[in-house]
């Protein structure tokens, strides 16, 4: 028969397995929206193509607001290098990801979410909403971008 003492030792151990366990679970989760919006930084507050090249595989495939997918790197690394040589970023730029999601699927993390850009001006604060999906899968070892889709938000809503 186990003593109160081993008992409670048992207890607490269990108690702490399982808030290990949770932890951990949380931690792929975690990565993968800060992934997200540090990706999203590097794209949209300080571009940076070195950042995407690392994070994005080359046969990415997109849906952003064109009539077709687009498919591979090529087109986003032209639209990253034109927006960092543009002198045309007045302002503090601020991204939020607001209720995101994250589901697990073995190697595959899909982050869905509404991201707000902030534009802060002297005249004002400028906002957009996307609505985004972003699908990241592991790729020897390390979380790549492998599909995204993002459709604006119109708010407030037409009637």
């Amino acid at each position: 028969m186990r003593s109160k003492a081993a008992t409670h030792f048992a207890s607490f151990s269990m108690v702490l397995l399982l808030i290990s366990a949770a932890g951990f679970a949380g931690s792929v989760e975690d990565e993968l929206l800060s992934l997200t919006k540090k990706l999203l930084t590097r794209i949209y507050v300080d571009p940076s193509s070195d950042f995407y090249k690392q994070h994005v595989a080359e046969d990415v495939t997109c849906y952003e607001g064109l009539p077709t997918r687009l498919d591979g790197i090529e087109y986003h690394l032209k639209a990253l290098d034109s927006l960092a040589e543009s002198a045309d970023h007045p302002g503090e730029r601020h991204i939020e990801l607001l209720n995101p999601k994250v589901q697990l699927y073995g190697d595959v993390g899909i982050v869905t979410a509404t991201v707000q850009f902030s534009t802060f001006r002297n005249q004002g604060t400028e906002t957009r909403l996307l609505n985004e999906t972003r699908v990241w899968a592991k790729i020897d070892g390390d979380w790549k971008l492998v599909h995204f889709h993002k459709s604006p938000v119109e708010w407030p809503h037409p009637e």
